[in-house]
């Protein structure tokens, strides 16, 4: 899909964000995919730069940690060698 104007949107870090492999620092104005940047507002990491997207309130007491990708391994051995 190509992006164009229409499905990004420019925002303004109020904080340091880290999403995927991407550091947002605060006061970055960057411009991401609409659904990325809605999110970081709605959040209140971030202001849409231009003021299309109402800025949540920052919820400190709950924090959301999605893994890109876990791997978990049991090895088996030997008691005692």
């Amino acid at each position: 899909m190509a992006h164009n104007e229409e499905t990004q949107m420019r925002i303004e870090a109020l904080e340091t964000i880290m999403h995927g492999r991407d550091v947002y620092e605060k006061g970055d104005i960057r411009t991401v995919d609409n659904v990325v940047g809605a999110y970081f507002c709605r959040c209140g990491w971030a202001k849409d730069a231009d003021g299309k997207v109402e800025t949540g309130k920052r919820d400190t007491t709950t924090v959301t940690i999605a893994p890109d990708n876990a791997v978990h391994a049991t090895v088996a051995g030997e008691a005692n060698g």
